[in-house]
């Protein structure tokens, strides 16, 4: 993943005070792993809430929720369009934001091909 969603991890968590939710599966596995995660400012570290094996609907994947405090604006400087850039240039992905309003955007991923290793 690289430093984009350990960035988003430490902010929202700075933000809010709220864990970050991560799970996780790979092909090979019958469960995945559910993991809480809060971060340790003064170590600079993760630190783990809960984690736990539990079946999901996903053959493999990761599913990363965490919750973050900011202003909410429109136009090119808006959440929508960072993630649907974001989506531009990780077209394998799947994006789920919920307005804090409840309401739910969904930006499908544009391609089934991943990346080469």
């Amino acid at each position: 993943m690289g430093i984009g969603i350990s960035a988003a991890a430490l902010y929202a968590y700075l933000s809010t005070g709220k864990p970050v939710e991560v799970i996780s599966k790979t092909s090979r596995m019958k469960t995945a792993v559910k993991t809480t995660i809060k971060m340790n400012i003064k170590k600079n570290t993760p630190e783990v809430i809960s984690s736990e094996r539990i079946q999901w609907d996903r053959k493999h994947g990761l599913s990363v929720i965490l919750t973050l405090a900011g202003k909410l604006t429109t136009g090119s400087w808006s959440v929508y369009e960072y993630l649907n850039q974001t989506l531009m240039v990780n077209p394998h992905v799947t994006i789920e934001y919920r307005m804090p309003d409840g309401e739910t955007q969904r930006f499908e991923r544009v391609s089934s091909d991943l990346p080469s290793r």
